[in-house]
């Protein structure tokens, strides 16, 4: 948005600054009808407001340098009366009138342009603070469509998780379990309650030894995956054979966070 000063606004300067010429022409003729003891350039005064209305203050200096100048000229053009400090003193007055009007003007015209300036810089102010708030609602349009779509990943991993048809678990760096899908509860008959913080070890079988499950779970943190068949107990003590894949996972700078263990059941 363009700021506009206050030289800017377009005023009709021609036809207004006639106007005033035209009546400073009518004062100065009514002023040379008539006796230098009346003070018939009074008006010109009234002439120096029309400045105002016009761009910038040089107009108003050049009105009021008019009337002056009418002014005095009336005093030598104007019929002559017997009382010749009369005159004098009437042409002062119009001159010190014209000169504190035209201040008066001017100090109007800068009250003006000091009002424009602050609406200026106050525009300029509201379009900044205008821009900013729309970047901002535009970043935050952006991190909710993000949240959004992180959301929806999020439930569609969720949903390949809960729904898979392989028995899947999440422990901790301690291989202590933190998670397991409806389909592990199921193959195994344990509760969430009974599972959630155990170790894997809690489905070992007479036949898969303390050892193949620490071989297991101690070699997943130095290599990025273990795979192989073992032999788990259900809770009902019947045994079944699983393929299982488990791989570490590490944070951003490297750490081991968790381990993910994928059983696919392969009993007959």
């Amino acid at each position: 948005m363009k700021i506009v000063e206050s030289k800017d606004i377009e005023k009709p300067v021609i036809p207004t600054l006639s106007g005033a010429l035209v009546l400073l022409g009518i004062i100065f003729g009514m002023d040379l009808s008539l006796e230098l003891g009346i003070a018939s350039g009074i008006p010109y005064t009234a002439i120096i407001l029309i400045g105002v209305w016009l761009p910038g203050k040089r107009y108003i200096v050049l009105l009021a340098i008019l009337a002056s100048l009418l002014t005095i000229a009336g005093y030598y053009l104007s019929p002559a009366t017997n009382e010749s400090w009369k005159p004098l003193m009437n042409r002062g007055l119009i001159l010190f009138s014209i000169w504190v009007v035209a201040l008066l003007c001017l100090k109007i015209k800068a009250i003006e342009n000091a009002l424009f300036e602050f609406q200026n810089s106050l525009r300029k102010v509201i379009n900044d603070r205008t821009e900013g708030l729309k970047k901002a609602n535009d970043l935050l349009k952006k991190e909710i469509y993000l949240h959004q779509q992180s959301e929806n990943e999020n439930f569609k991993l969720i949903q390949a998780v809960e729904k898979n048809p392989n028995a899947i678990l999440i422990t901790d760096q301690y291989a202590q379990i933190e998670y397991a899908n409806p389909q592990f509860y199921r193959r195994t008959g344990y509760t969430e309650d009974e599972i959630i913080g155990e170790k894997p070890r809690i489905l070992q079988t007479e036949g898969t030894s303390k050892a193949e499950y620490k071989i297991m779970w101690d070699h997943t943190p130095s290599s990025k995956e273990w795979k192989g068949e073992i032999r788990g107990d259900k809770k009902n003590e019947r045994s079944f054979w699983s393929t299982a894949q488990v791989f570490p996972i590490n944070d951003e700078d490297g750490k081991l966070k968790n381990f993910i263990a994928i059983e696919e059941n392969v009993s007959h």
